[in-house]
């Protein structure tokens, strides 16, 4: 009796711990998203976000925030907006918060931190001191170096201009890769926009294309840049289609729906139970590319059809 009262019981903390487990399952996880700023580029990253959660059958409902816009671009922490915003999402108690861009997740880690989060479309996200849970819209280097000797083969020896506080993982992987003779690289340390100036001179000289890395310090007047950059002959490859549609030569970047699907993969791993603190920063898988075929011709330089047909945008 007391055998077969042992096996009944044994049976029910099966059957309770398998109904918890599958109600668990059907209940919709609830995930806030978090918008730095109206940018139809994040409308792509969310995109492949909700992709993403869709292809793993992961039932979700979402509520979606936008932060308000910053005062003379200076980010108040303490601005009440800001605050009560935080009050309501943690009101909203969310299993995930999803950071779109570095304001996003900059302002969760202050005023949310042990909210469960992830975040995408990140430039140089240790420049935050960000070092965890989530994709950054950085380009290796070396597929950058692949991108331009697939395609621009009379490009042999490449200049690098840098500021000495940012990038650094970037420029860690550039170097590596130039002491092995991997590269051909010329490397320019900047710290102001007069040291630029004579920087892209001395490149115009010894370099047959200038590789861009996002810096906001060094590149505050794209337009004055780019302008410079062209009366030395010096070809840009840069980091996005905005500066490419600007003058720059061509431009490789981050495919922002693909940067939202890896984001997904991120969050399965938070709502099955991992904690957001050990997740690595994910890198881009998926690249894209622009081309500006005026400047390639007033340059002097002819582009492969293939190269041209492969493009996410051309302009001419």
């Amino acid at each position: 009796m007391k055998r077969t009262r042992k096996i009944l019981l044994f049976f029910l903390c099966v059957f309770v711990f398998l109904s918890h487990l599958l109600a668990q399952k059907r209940s919709p996880k609830n995930i806030v998203v978090l918008i730095s700023s109206q940018m139809p580029l994040y409308n792509k990253a969310l995109h492949g976000f909700e992709k993403s959660l869709k292809d793993k059958a992961i039932a979700y409902d979402s509520k979606t925030y936008e932060l308000p816009a910053l005062k003379d671009n200076v980010l108040d922490v303490t601005n009440p907006k800001i605050v009560k915003l935080f009050e309501k999402i943690k009101k909203d108690k969310p299993d995930l918060v999803l950071c779109l861009g570095s304001l996003a997740v900059r302002l969760t880690r202050m005023h949310a931190k042990n909210t469960p989060h992830v975040f995408c479309m990140v430039v140089d996200p240790a420049r935050f001191k960000v070092f965890h849970g989530g994709v950054t819209l950085d380009v290796r280097h070396s597929e950058q170096i692949d991108f331009i000797r697939k395609n621009f083969p009379f490009i042999q020896r490449i200049g690098l201009i840098y500021h000495p506080n940012e990038n650094k993982a970037y420029m860690k992987e550039a170097f590596t890769l130039s002491k092995k003779g991997k590269t051909n690289m010329v490397f320019k340390q900047v710290s102001s926009e007069e040291e630029l100036s004579r920087a892209i001179v001395v490149l115009g000289r010894k370099t047959d294309c200038l590789l861009m890395v996002p810096n906001a310090r060094l590149f505050r007047r794209p337009r004055q840049f780019i302008l410079q950059t062209f009366h030395h002959k010096l070809p840009i490859i840069s980091i996005s289609a905005s500066y490419v549609k600007a003058g720059a030569m061509a431009g490789a970047y981050a495919d922002y729906e693909n940067n939202g699907y890896l984001a997904g993969d991120l969050a399965q791993r938070v709502l099955n139970g991992e904690n957001y603190r050990n997740l690595p920063v994910l890198s881009p898988t998926k690249i894209k590319y622009s081309l500006n075929l005026v400047i390639a011709e007033r340059l002097g330089f002819q582009i492969m059809k293939s190269t041209i047909q492969s493009a996410e945008n051309v302009f001419q």
